[in-house]
């Protein structure tokens, strides 16, 4: 059954998302990939024990992205534990 959000006025399916709640890499999917947000919804996370704001994206959308996403952060963990076993 297709969803429209009532933020985005985007039509979409649940099976086609994917729930994104790390703020830096949904910044990524926006801002750096041009990525298209379908909606926002709120969600009570069981693991942080407190409500949390859920990005949804359409899958097909993120699958490029993620692995770059992937990449990115990998790199950016290297970098750092060369600063660090710099110092």
């Amino acid at each position: 059954m297709k969803k429209i959000s009532a933020i985005t006025g985007r039509v979409y399916d649940p099976h086609d998302i994917v729930n994104i709640l790390n703020l830096d890499q949904v910044k990524f999917y926006i801002e750096d990939m041009g990525i298209p947000l379908q909606d926002i919804k709120f969600s009570t996370s069981k693991k942080m024990e407190k409500t949390v704001i859920v990005f949804l994206f359409l899958k097909k959308d993120t699958a490029v992205a993620f692995d770059r996403w992937v990449r990115r952060r990998d790199e950016n963990k290297n970098d750092r534990n060369g600063h660090f076993d710099q110092a």
